[in-house]
């Protein structure tokens, strides 16, 4: 309902005054592609890291003592 009132008073002072100058906003379809991929991306890389800690953490043992590495060299 709002919107139709916006719609209305628009409506009523370019009727009185003029027109109110104002360009609609719409972003080429290849601008809102970019973001939409762009999201999916960031979405996905932060599901997959979630998920890589969460095995991660799954399949380390609770009682395991912290072991060093052998150097090789």
């Amino acid at each position: 309902m709002d919107t139709l009132g916006y719609t209305h008073m628009a409506m009523a002072y370019e009727e009185s005054y003029g027109p109110l100058g104002i360009r609609s906003f719409e972003p080429s379809p290849h601008c809102r592609w970019q973001r939409v991929t762009s999201a999916i991306v960031i979405a996905s890389l932060l599901t997959l890291a979630g998920l890589t800690a969460i095995v991660s953490s799954a399949l380390t043992p609770r009682n395991a003592t912290p072991q060093q590495q052998a150097t090789g060299l």
